[in-house]
């Protein structure tokens, strides 16, 4: 064997997005240049940082709030920093064509984890449908003291997501489906429908990140202009994500999301889109940036389950132990 390590592929997959963002920004402001250049040019580094913190802080919630969703499902309990590096990884996925490519990579980096198949893919699923349900929640607490639906009715249409996301999710509409998906696929699952309890207490984990994901994009329309009205632009910015995440086509809602934004929010001339743009590339930089150094910054050994950690090594166990990890992987 080598003594060489080998790069990740996250790390380079990492890379690429990133460079990737940096260039759809880069274009749309090249196209929308004369409503960016005076705002770009007097924009508050200081806030920009924090903004950058802050939607930092969002996406490693929404790879916390993860952990809870596997634990409901039956799954061996892991530590946080492996589920947040499988997040990290496994996100990146949404950035192809197609929208499932998201499920698809957290749930394999799950699986080759220890999961069973079914509990991975499935906790990939509950937890996307609890991302969104739990953003209409923060949305339907913040249009009404925001002012965003003032001359815009149609911004109300959005909280439909709650009651819908919230049908969905109870237990016998949830168990009738799986029930349909084991006669169709002729499968077993490993895991039984959480109870609705549980299921809003999984909803409310999400909570955290979208009011930072909200603050941070509110914090960037601070940086370009000190009169940007943070309500407007907190509850503009959870709305258009929620826009972006129905448009399942269009890889990370990249242009669907940001026309939302300039759309429903009502900021000076430039300020929209500026916003939109700069507050995409920090995302995109998180995405990408957490891609590529969370396998390294959160290096540990898959959590194994209590079983596996209570059972004295033997020698099958630890010639087992050369296989390689979910890193390697």
């Amino acid at each position: 064997m080598s003594s060489r390590r080998k790069i990740p592929p996250s790390l380079v997959f990492g890379g690429v997005i990133g460079i990737a963002g940096l260039m759809f920004v880069g274009i749309k402001i090249n196209e929308q240049w004369t409503q960016v250049q005076d705002r770009v040019s007097n924009v508050n580094a200081g806030q920009l940082v924090v903004a950058l913190a802050l939607a930092l802080l969002g996406m490693i919630a929404i790879g916390l709030a993860w952990r809870p969703v596997l634990i409901a499902l039956g799954a061996p309990e892991v530590n946080r920093r492996t589920v947040v590096r499988w997040y990290f990884v496994g996100e990146i996925g949404k950035y192809v064509p197609g929208g499932v490519w998201t499920v698809v990579g957290r749930a394999e980096l799950a699986r080759r984890g220890g999961l069973a198949r079914s509990s991975a893919y499935g906790s990939v699923a509950l937890s996307l449908l609890c991302l969104q349900v739990g953003a209409a929640c923060v949305a339907a607490a913040a249009i009404p003291f925001s002012g965003l639906a003032d001359g815009n009715a149609k911004v109300w249409l959005i909280l439909l997501v709650v009651p819908f996301g919230l049908g969905v999710l109870h237990p016998k509409v949830a168990a009738s489906f799986l029930h349909l998906v084991r006669k169709l696929t002729k499968r077993e699952f490993t895991f039984e429908v959480p109870p609705f309890a549980t299921t809003l207490r999984l909803v409310a984990g999400y909570v955290p990140a979208w009011i930072a994901i909200g603050l941070s994009t509110a914090t960037v329309a601070r940086a370009l202009d000190p009169h940007a009205p943070v309500g407007r632009v907190f509850a503009g910015t959870v709305v258009s994500w929620i826009v972006g995440f129905i448009f399942i086509p269009t890889p990370g809602g990249i242009g669907v999301r940001e026309s939302a934004f300039t759309a429903i929010v009502a900021l000076g001339p430039g300020i929209a889109v500026t916003t939109s743009l700069v507050a995409r590339l920090m995302f995109m930089l998180v995405d990408g940036a957490g891609a590529a150094l969370a396998p390294l910054i959160l290096r540990t050994r898959v959590g194994l389950s209590v079983q596996e950690r209570s059972t004295p090594p033997t020698s099958q166990s630890a010639s087992a132990s050369a296989e390689p990890t979910v890193d390697e992987l």
